[in-house]
């Protein structure tokens, strides 16, 4: 792994997007900034799966990377994960 976040194999990127989660840059849909979201203190969102019921602490959700097939909480901003892409 680079020091960047990023995994390379071939012409695949995978993405850390935190909490031992890592994703293929292709299948990133959105990226939602969770404090511009006003996001409810309850643990749960309704329609979204994710990959643990809820983050440890919604203070420490920063942003949440969505893809075709579930919805992950963040510990890194947006324009963190931004740059891992790039």
């Amino acid at each position: 792994m680079e020091q960047s976040g990023r995994f390379s194999r071939g012409d695949i990127m995978f993405i850390n997007i935190g909490g031992n989660i890592v994703v293929r840059s292709n299948e990133i849909i959105a990226i939602l900034d969770s404090q511009a979201m006003n996001l409810p203190q309850s643990p749960s969102l309704k329609g979204m799966q994710t990959a643990t019921p809820h983050p440890p602490d919604m203070d420490s959700c920063k942003s949440i990377v969505v893809t075709a097939a579930k919805s992950f909480y963040s510990p890194h901003s947006t324009a963190t994960l931004l740059k891992r892409i790039k």
